[in-house]
């Protein structure tokens, strides 16, 4: 068999004071053979380090372990101390997941890898000599300058290099085990590469079997050989990795697969509903039924042993070939993919006669998923984003205006207007005398019942047609924009997730042509194009039917769109962009801001598709940190972000992608600083933010919010989470009753249960805390939402509902996103275009699907080149571009190309033509007819995928050419 690790039945009980013992490892059979990498996965709180850790005996001191753990024959569990500090380092060793904590911060790199050395090896060797061989460690795994790196201290070494340090300490007896537990979770993909060639190096040199826990289906298609996946503490499928992530029986596995976002194309994600069981609370049978779409009542009451999938008895097979899953429905889980289980979206699935999931009716005939509609055996329709109709016809559901039986229409916020008043209060729907209702979203139902609005584009007299999200015209050819605000000024409409166009207002001069704001009618089967596209695209939206009718007589229930609020979504007398807050018609006239100077509009003739609205605008925008004190500050400055410039329209989510130090995050800090910045210049909503006066800016803050990369770090733990979510709209004097209105509706729209309002931040799980993050920065309304790495600390399931999430409330509410993210998948699945940043310059800008699939800069060829793809069978046919040193962060910059130093396109032209890289700073030109492609190097690619290019093919300090000690990893 040629196991040099058994494991059987290895159970981890876990005490906390007096509480009795905990399992949260159940069960866990594992077999690891000489040379062979087998893959650990699962969600977080499954039992994956628990488990690693308990291997090599370092499970917690009230931690209690039963079960068997064999290495070569011998038998771990039981062992002294002594007996396993012998072991450990020597015949078992471990990468852990966080390298600084793996080292003494006290002492040198180079004397820690010393003492590994002179503990193990016998007869002991001299410490120089052990400090020579702790810098030949260094080297091999592919630190820079190994020699001045074993002289630093763990906190001078960046993150890549700190892990390369402990691998390298971990191979330096050469055992027989590696056990890696997430050794890449907190790398950006470059360094990510980097650390797995030192794996792979470590395991060559030695011939180490390895276990390798991680959360990354990417790393471990490109890796293991085998995989087991992990869920309640037990393994619920295991087999060859090619299998289980390209054929899963089990559902689990199935969703865990489909969660996963992939930076070669754009697919639905398949999220699981619900989360992963808290240790101790898992009862007999099958652990996942709770969540499962498959789930009989027979699942429920008996566990269930891996089965074999291959083998027709279901008996399994013997050897490392067996594929075996822990499910009793395997004939019908081979039948149905990722979407056909868990349905992206929300909806239900109807499977092998069991419905559930996101959305789906329980035995009641309710549906009671987050985030979904339900309906009951009368007939109403609740829950979030779905109107509801109870039997008396009322509709009153959350996130959507309402009416009762009598014609009142009661907006978001609870209040109402009848057919005989006008009613613009805060968060409220309006109506006037004509029934005509303009109330979030822009929807509206005149007298004779024509309804205007997302779902039917809406019409004037003349049969005009206006896009989506946009304020309906009524007869007389005036334009209502959100909360019942009219545009004037040339008929320039800029309400909140609106198109910007031409038509008549309220004020065109007699006998000036009005011109619709859109294109004509569209066809059946069609929806209007987004604000300021110009084009129509097929409907993608979900449909309508199974909605609850309206009541006769009553106008249709409006969608599910933003609320109005206050001055926003109007034309100033001055033709500018309202800000967030800024009063209408009626409020004291010296609250009007002063206006910015605008381009001429339109002449109303032109024609073509409409513009759309620029949100954020940065020019030439610089950032440098000098040192407080010491010698020399102006020498040691370091300059974070240099000329720099991005655009983000209405609508539009703009990512910014690069390596850690690459000068995302403060770029995005600049922005949300709303401060005059060091150079350039920073434009939110047309207003310049380094003449903001004091009101201006409280004014604007509103219309920019952020969504932290650690929402915990910005959740006061003091208060519970409906005052977090109310705060900012105390800060802009909201009233409270409208707050409390207010509160429970954001709540159900990112997915929570508005009783969560009472809880406190503590007892959220992580992508829960995330979505209370994300309904504070949406409870003011913003036009721009600062996105700051907000999935990049979450499983991948966990991270297919935000993203689920961000998209949904994108469709609905139309803001602007702009994404700091360094996960490329992530970017592919939600942005519409990437600006790539090294050094503090962007290096390439366009269209994601451009950029992804012929990125012309070298920097992002070889971004892309090291994302890894969970299909192993097109992960292992890739070329990985491995690139040497380290990115420059708070280093001094080089002249002319920032890129340079680690680019393989320059080590490889001939000295007069790389003069040019090193003398002169490349601009951004552009590289596609269409001019939206933009890219700085002074000898771009042409264009073709990165697959397709010799060239491209590289590794550390040895590009284009095969290395002479090791070939290239595949």
């Amino acid at each position: 068999m040629n196991a040099v690790l058994e494991v059987r039945d290895l159970t981890v009980a876990v005490g906390a004071g007096r509480q009795p013992p905990v399992p949260v490892v159940r069960g866990v059979d594992l077999t690891l053979r000489r040379g062979e990498v087998l893959g650990l996965v699962g969600e977080s709180g499954t039992g994956k380090t628990l488990t690693a850790l308990s291997l090599l005996g370092l499970a917690p001191p009230d931690a209690r372990v039963a079960g068997s753990v064999r290495l070569l024959g011998e038998e771990l569990l039981g062992l002294p101390e002594r007996e396993l500090a012998r072991l450990r380092g020597r015949r078992i060793a471990m990468v852990f997941q966080d390298p600084l904590h793996a080292f003494t911060p006290v002492r040198r790199v180079g004397d820690q890898l010393a003492e590994a050395v002179r503990i193990h090896q016998r007869p002991r060797p001299r410490r120089e000599s052990a400090l020579r061989r702790a810098v030949e460690l260094l080297d091999f795994v592919g630190v820079p300058e190994p020699s001045r790196a074993a002289r630093a201290y763990p906190h001078q070494l960046s993150g890549g290099m700190l892990q390369r340090a402990v691998i390298a300490m971990a191979m330096a007896n050469g055992p027989d085990v590696l056990v890696a537990d997430e050794p890449t979770s907190a790398l950006d993909v470059t360094v990510q590469a980097q650390v797995l060639d030192a794996l792979a190096d470590a395991r060559r040199e030695t011939g180490a079997a390895l276990l390798l826990v991680t959360h990354d289906l990417g790393v471990v298609a490109g890796t293991a050989d085998r995989v087991a996946v992990l869920y309640a503490g037990r393994v619920v499928e295991t087999g060859p990795v090619e299998a289980v992530l390209t054929r899963p029986r089990m559902p689990y596995t199935v969703g865990l697969v489909g969660s996963v976002p992939r930076a070669d194309a754009r697919v639905p994600l398949t999220p699981i509903p619900g989360t992963a069981p808290p240790p101790g609370t898992v009862g007999p049978g099958c652990a996942f039924a709770p969540r499962c779409p498959l789930a009989q009542p027979e699942c429920e009451t008996a566990d269930i042993p891996l089965l074999g999938v291959d083998s027709p008895s279901r008996a399994g097979l013997a050897g490392p070939a067996s594929h075996e899953a822990a499910c009793r429905r395997i004939p019908v889980v081979i039948h149905r993919t990722a979407t056909g289980l868990f349905p992206p979206g929300g909806a239900a699935a109807d499977v092998g006669g069991v419905r559930s999931g996101p959305g789906a009716a329980d035995a009641g005939g309710r549906h009671a998923e987050p985030g979904a509609a339900s309906i009951d055996a009368s007939g109403r329709r609740d829950g979030p984003s779905a109107a509801s109709a109870d039997t008396g016809g009322r509709h009153a559901g959350p996130g959507t205006s309402a009416a009762d039986a009598g014609g009142r229409w009661a907006g978001p916020g609870g209040t109402s207007a009848d057919a005989g008043a006008r009613h613009a209060g805060p968060g409220a729907a309006s109506i006037d005398a004509s029934w005509k209702w303009a109330g979030p979203g822009g929807a509206s139902t005149d007298a004779s019942g024509r309804r205007d609005g997302p779902d039917t584009s809406p019409t004037d007299a003349g049969g005009r047609h206006a896009g989506p999200g946009t304020s309906p015209a009524d007869a007389g050819g005036r334009w209502a924009g959100p909360g019942g605000a009219s545009a004037v000024v040339r008929g320039k409409h800029a309400g909140p997730g609106e198109a910007r166009g031409v038509h008549r207002s309220a004020s065109t001069a007699p006998g000036e042509r009005p011109s619709a704001p859109g294109k004509g009618p569209t066809t059946p089967g069609e929806r209007p194009a987004p604000p300021g596209d110009g084009r129509h695209v097929p409907d993608e939206r979900p449909s309508t039917a199974g909605k609850a009718p309206t009541a006769p007589g009553e106008p249709p229930a409006p969608p599910s769109k933003r609320p109005a609020t206050p001055g926003q979504g109007h034309i100033t007398p001055g033709g500018r962009h309202a800000l967030p807050g800024e009063g209408r018609a009626g409020t004291h006239p010296g609250h009007a801001l002063p206006s910015a100077p605008q381009p001429a509009p339109f002449p109303l003739s032109r024609p073509g598709p409409v513009t759309p609205e620029v949100v954020l605008r940065v020019s030439g925008l610089a950032k440098t940190y000098v040192p407080v004190s010491g010698r020399r500050r102006r020498e040691r400055a370091v300059r974070a972000v240099e000329e720099v410039d991005l655009e983000v329209c209405r609508g539009e989510t703009l990512a910014l992608v690069g390596e850690s130090g690459a000068g995302k995050s403060t770029a995005l800090m600049e922005i949300v600083s709303l401060a005059a910045p060091e150079a350039g210049t920073v434009e939110i909503l047309g207003q310049d933010v380094a003449r903001l006066s004091r009101r201006t800016a409280r004014l604007l803050r509103g219309a920019v919010q952020i969504v932290p990369q650690d929402p915990m770090s910005s959740l006061d733990p003091r208060m519970p989470v409906g005052d977090i979510v109310a705060e900012p709209l105390y800060a802009r004097r909201v009233p409270r009753d409208v707050v409390a209105a207010r509160i429970p509706r954001l709540l159900a729209q990112v997915g929570l249960d508005p009783a969560d309002a009472e809880r406190y931040p503590h007892r959220f799980s992580g992508g829960q805390r995330q979505r209370v993050a994300i309904a504070r920065a949406l409870a003011v309304d913003p036009a721009l939402l600062l996105l700051d790495e907000p999935v990049s600390a979450l499983d991948v399931s966990v991270q297919a509902q935000i993203l689920d999430l961000l998209l949904r409330l994108k469709r609905e509410l139309g803001p602007a996103y702009l994404l700091v993210s360094h996960d490329l998948a992530v970017v592919r699945q939600i942005a519409d275009r990437v600006c790539v940043m090294y050094a503090g310059r962007v290096v390439e800008t366009g269209p994601v699907a451009e950029v992804f699939g012929g990125p012309r800069h070298p920097y992002a060829r070889a971004l892309l080149s090291a994302v890894p793809l969970p299909d192993p069978v097109a992960e292992r046919a890739r070329r990985r571009i491995v690139l040497p040193g380290e990115p420059p962060a708070g280093a001094p910059l080089v002249a002319g190309c920032r890129f340079r130093p680690r680019c393989p396109v320059a080590a490889a032209l001939p000295a007069a033509r790389r003069l040019r890289c090193e003398t002169e700073i490349p601009r951004q030109s552009q590289v596609t007819p269409a001019g939206n492609h933009t890219v700085a190097c002074h000898f771009p690619h042409r264009g073709l995928p990165w697959e397709q290019t010799r060239t491209d093919r590289g590794t550390t300090g040895r590009p284009w050419s095969e290395p002479p000690d090791r070939p290239p990893v595949r």
